[in-house]
C-alpha cells in the first residue's frame, strides 16, 4: 500500500520549493491572516507558476478554497447578520469557483482542485450548494477536469465551552477576527492588548467589550448531535451534490483551542507550554476508518485535515481508502534569521521546509 497522498498549505510562492522538494503531492493555497484562507487570484497564479518551475519529473496539483460558507451571510448597517436566498448563495459559490479555477490556471490544462465548506450550511441546502459548484466547473471546457472537494467540520463544543475562557485561546480568537465588539460584552479587549493592537481590534467602536464567535451547533442546522450519524448525513448530502470527495478538518476554534481531529494516546503528553491546554483529539482511529470506508462506498474521495501531526499520520498511513492527508503545521518549523534578530513562532511565522514535509510523507508510507 502506497498510502494516502499528502497535502501541504503554503503562504506564499517561495514556500512552494521547499513544499516540492519534501515530497508534497498537492499544494495548498492558504492566507495565514484570514481563517478561510482566502487570497488574491493573482497571488494564486504566482503560487501556481511557482509550483511549475519547482515540479520535478511527477507534475504537482494545487487546490485553493472557495470559502462558500462565507457567502450565507450579509451584515446590515447595524451589524446583524441577514440570511441569503438560496439562488445567490449558490450563484455566488459558483462564480467564485470558477474564478478559482481561472486563478490556478497558467495554460497547462492540469486537473487542480477546488475545495469548499459546507459546515454552517442548513442540511436541506447542502446538495443544492454542493451540485451549484460541481455543475458551473463541470460543465466548462477548460475545467471540467478539475476535482471538486466538499468539506465539513466536525467538533466538541463542550469541550470547547471549557477552553474558550483560557487566555491564549482568546487572544488567538481575537488575532484571527473571530470575535464581535458588543457593550454589553462579557470580554474586554483592554485586557488582551495595549496599542496598536487593541485601536486595530476595536473595530471603530467606542468601547472595548467583545464576545467571541462559536460554530454553529449542529441541531440548529438540522443534522443529528451524534458525531458518527452526523459524518454519514454529511457524505450522504455530499455525494446527492455530485462532488469528487469529501473532507473533514476542524474550524478555526478547535486550532486555536488545541482541539485536533485524531484522538491519540500521545495527545495525553503533548502540551503547548505555559497555561495552554493539552491537546485534545475529536475521534478515534477506527471512526475515521469508517468514514474513509463510507467514502469509498459511495465512490468518493476522503480527505482528513485538522492539527494532523507526525504520530497521527502514522495512524492515518495505516488507514484503507484513505486519499489525502491535509497539513500545514507538522510541515512547517521556526526558522532563524542567520544575522540574527526575534522570530516569531506562531502559525503565520512558521515556514514550511523540505525536512518537515519529507517526515510526514515518511510517517505516511512508512
Amino acid at each position: 500500500m502506497i498510502g494516502p497522498k499528502l497535502l501541504v498549505s503554503i503562504f506564499n510562492p517561495e514556500e512552494v520549493r521547499q513544499a516540492i522538494a519534501g515530497g508534497a503531492d498537492i499544494i495548498d493555497c492558504e492566507d495565514p491572516r484570514v481563517v478561510m484562507g482566502f487570497y488574491q487570484p493573482h497571488t494564486i497564479t504566482a503560487i501556481a507558476h511557482a509550483v511549475r518551475q519547482n515540479e520535478g519529473a511527477t507534475r504537482s496539483i494545487m487546490s485553493v478554497n472557495i470559502g462558500a460558507e462565507l457567502t450565507l451571510f450579509s451584515r446590515t448597517g447595524t451589524g446583524f447578520a441577514l440570511a441569503r436566498i438560496d439562488t445567490e448563495v449558490q450563484a455566488r459559490a459558483a462564480q467564485q469557483s470558477l474564478g478559482i479555477a481561472s486563478a490556478m490556471d497558467v495554460g497547462d490544462r492540469r486537473a487542480n482542485i477546488i475545495k469548499f465548506g459546507v459546515g454552517g450550511v442548513p442540511h436541506d441546502k447542502v446538495s443544492g450548494l454542493v451540485a451549484a459548484v460541481k455543475s458551473s466547473v463541470q460543465k466548462h471546457s477548460l475545467y471540467q477536469n478539475h476535482t471538486v472537494i466538499a468539506g465539513f467540520m466536525p467538533f466538541d463544543w463542550k469541550e470547547w465551552e471549557r477552553r474558550k475562557t483560557i487566555r491564549e485561546v482568546i487572544i488567538a480568537q481575537v488575532r484571527v477576527g473571530e470575535y464581535y465588539m458588543d457593550p454589553a460584552g462579557s470580554l474586554d479587549l483592554s485586557e488582551y492588548f495595549k496599542d496598536p493592537e487593541l485601536s486595530q481590534y476595536k473595530l471603530g467602536a467606542n468601547h472595548t467589550k467583545f464576545e467571541l464567535t462559536s460554530p454553529p451547533i449542529p441541531q440548529s442546522l438540522g443534522f443529528p448531535e451524534a458525531q458518527e450519524e452526523r459524518m454519514k448525513m454529511y457524505v450522504d448530502l455530499i455525494k446527492a451534490g455530485g462532488a469528487d470527495g469529501v473532507m473533514m478538518d476542524t474550524p478555526i476554534h478547535a486550532k486555536n483551542s488545541r482541539i485536533c481531529l485524531v484522538n491519540h494516546p500521545q495527545n495525553d503528553t503533548d502540551t503547548a507550554g505555559g497555561t495552554a491546554p493539552r491537546l485534545y483529539g475529536l475521534f478515534r482511529p477506527d471512526v475515521l476508518q469508517k468514514f474513509a470506508n463510507y467514502c469509498a462506498f459511495n465512490n468518493l474521495e476522503s480527505w482528513l485535515a485538522g492539527s494532523i501531526s507526525v504520530i497521527h499520520a502514522e495512524v492515518l498511513g495505516k488507514m484503507e481508502n484513505l486519499d489525502v492527508v491535509l497539513c500545514r503545521g507538522s510541515a512547517s518549523e521556526v526558522i532563524s534569521n542567520p544575522f540574527g534578530g526575534a522570530v516569531g513562532g506562531d502559525r503565520a511565522e512558521r515556514r514550511v521546509t523540505a525536512r518537515k514535509v519529507s517526515a510526514m510523507i515518511k510517517a505516511l508510507r512508512g
